[in-house]
């Protein structure tokens, strides 16, 4: 440690452990106006929501940073996804892009991230048979015979994955995922790696508000391994005005709470993340009524912030 000041110093300024998202709000969140390399990113909602319509616009975000991504697929299908990568690329619904007239537009926009050098690679896996190992030899295979270095990977979902210890039990298997996971990104030197995982029925009540680390399903590996774990939370108002709110479940390189807003459009399968002066209008308005709903709940969740509770249980007279 003493020794290695001088080097140490020089390589925070030449080679930064700290590696920025594609989004301010959630870079500034963090402790170094982003994530340490490798960082694990969990969003979590409700079954059959909008998970892998978030993971596909995160993936887009970092396109546009230059930053190649691989997609793993275990449940959706290759096709699908890359339809619906293209949809959030040009902000058209699915029923335009089927008429043909977009496909100038595409062409165009794909000679852009050409330019731009970069790649999205969608791999479909067989769910509970393809584990870590799997995605590092596709990895190689598209750095030796492409050219194709990976810097982030999507993995649409970890709990799908077997583990590389070919655990049975499921949450055995769910467990060493996580770990295969770290590991995996540690090896291949990734900048990030994003999944999403499903709440219990019981944290699913907490959509509106934010979502609490036991209301992940096998939530120990998850809490233990993810650097952040993010909810897909939105209310009933939220929703009309087509806001996507991602509350903070859980870091360990940041400020314990916090959310990042977007405004979404699934029919086009694009979400926007806000400007400063849009987050700014949101705190003021929309976001006054969420931290109360989210003061009711610590109260309502805390007996001992109940007075009356607290007397009944404590038993003071």
């Amino acid at each position: 440690m003493v020794s290695g000041t001088a080097m140490r110093q020089l390589m925070r300024k030449v080679d930064p452990d700290v590696v920025p998202t594609p989004f301010w709000q959630l870079n500034r969140l963090g402790n170094g106006d982003g994530y340490p390399k490798n960082s694990l990113f969990v969003l979590i909602d409700r079954p059959k929501r909008r998970k892998t319509f978030a993971l596909i616009n995160v993936a887009r975000g970092y396109l546009a940073m230059k930053k190649n991504v691989l997609y793993i697929d275990t449940e959706n299908g290759k096709n699908q996804l890359m339809d619906r990568m293209i949809q959030s690329t040009l902000n058209k619904t699915k029923r335009e892009m089927l008429t043909g007239d977009y496909d100038k537009m595409e062409q165009r926009h794909m000679r852009k991230y050409k330019r731009l050098g970069v790649e999205f690679i969608v791999e479909r896996v067989p769910a509970t048979i393809a584990d870590c190992n799997t995605i590092i030899n596709l990895v190689r295979k598209l750095e030796t015979e492409k050219g194709i270095k990976v810097n982030v990977i999507m993995v649409d979902y970890a709990a799908k994955l077997a583990s590389i210890a070919r655990d049975r039990d499921d949450v055995e298997r769910i467990n060493n995922v996580y770990i295969d996971l770290d590991n995996m990104g540690d090896e291949l030197g990734l900048d990030a790696i994003w999944t999403a995982q499903h709440v219990t029925r019981e944290g699913a009540k907490h959509q509106e508000t934010r979502y609490e680390d036991n209301d992940i399903a096998s939530a120990i590996s998850i809490i233990r391994n993810a650097k952040c774990v993010m909810g897909l939370n939105s209310t009933q108002d939220e929703e009309e005005h087509n806001i996507m709110r991602m509350e903070v479940v859980v870091q360990r390189d940041g400020v314990p709470n916090g959310r990042v807003m977007f405004n979404m459009d699934p029919e086009r399968q694009r979400m926007k993340e806000f400007s400063k002066e849009a987050r700014a209008k949101y705190d003021e308005s929309m976001g006054k009524q969420v931290d109360d709903l989210l003061k009711k709940k610590k109260r309502v969740s805390n007996p001992n912030a109940d007075p009356e509770k607290r007397s009944k249980t404590s038993g003071d007279i």
